[in-house]
């Protein structure tokens, strides 16, 4: 007997022998029987038995079985080396994304789930570039470009082309807005009040600028 298969045939086999002489025994009936022609107790223990001694087999379209040892430790210390070769002070979400993508059992994994890596390596480096160059235009106090993309809780969605911030209902606009369409959409200047990169967290605000405007063109 080379496997679970072959067991379930000499059941066959045997119930079809005995039905040619007359004698009808059901399936399990025929399955406990070769149990006991191996000396197991039952069918439940020869199969399990059986189960035990094969080779691990690897179905179409399964990941091979993920070593969570393998995973674990060396993939945060690949997310670390990533975040610092990039000159980051902390370690934020794409780092381990990076690091995973990058490590064969937990790539095989994704694939298996239909992840498309490559898509999802462009998309992490777009942010990663976003957040360098939204930084950088922070730091000098300049607007970032973005266009508003929808609405959330207490105020709206901006795209800052690669990364999101937050748009508070009250930084809009100086005065209250009955109407967001033509603002929805529409590439215009905000400026960044905050940004927090552990908490993957930007601020900005329209309004801002509309009054710095405002009081440019009244001086």
């Amino acid at each position: 007997m080379r496997d679970y298969r072959d067991a379930k045939v000499m059941a066959q086999t045997i119930r079809a022998t005995l039905a040619a002489k007359g004698v009808k025994v059901t399936i399990s009936e025929s399955l406990e029987l070769i149990a006991k022609a191996f000396g197991a107790a039952d069918w439940n223990t020869l199969s399990a038995a059986i189960k035990a001694a094969e080779p691990p087999k690897e179905r179409a379209g399964e990941a091979p079985p993920v070593d969570k040892q393998a995973l674990g430790k060396p993939t945060l210390r690949s997310a670390s080396t990533a975040a610092a070769a990039r000159q980051r002070e902390y370690t934020t979400l794409e780092h381990p994304l990076l690091a995973l993508i990058d490590d064969a059992h937990a790539a095989a994994v994704m694939e298996a789930c239909q992840v498309d890596l490559g898509a999802l390596r462009a998309a992490l480096a777009r942010y990663e570039a976003a957040w360098i160059r939204l930084e950088a235009v922070h730091a000098e106090n300049e607007p970032a470009m973005g266009a508003i993309v929808g609405r959330v809780r207490g105020g709206f969605t901006v795209d800052l082309g690669g990364a999101s911030a937050f748009l508070p209902g009250s930084q809009v606009d100086v005065r209250p807005v009955r109407d967001f369409g033509p603002l929805m959409g529409r590439e215009q200047p905000f400026a960044i009040l905050k940004m927090d990169r552990p908490r993957r967290n930007i601020v900005v605000s329209r309004r801002a600028l509309l009054e710095e405007a405002a009081a440019s063109s009244g001086s």
